[in-house]
């Protein structure tokens, strides 16, 4: 897969590290990032259009007409 897209190293290079989340800033920096991801690589142009698992929907909470 790496070759694929021109990475360097192993595609598994780093091991795990679990980072504890200290605050609520900590938490909304670590949920901006997971939400922009998409937008981010250029997949989706938006984070409500991304078609796998997400959480924004319950976030935003019920749809308004």
């Amino acid at each position: 897969m790496g070759k694929l897209v021109d990475w360097s190293g192993g595609f598994w290079e780093r091991r795990y590290s679990a980072e504890p989340v200290l605050d609520d800033t900590a938490l909304v920096g670590r949920l901006r990032y997971v939400l922009a991801h998409g937008v981010k690589e250029g997949l989706v142009e938006r984070s409500a259009e991304w078609p796998g698992l997400t959480c924004l929907p319950q976030l935003l909470g019920p749809a308004r007409k």
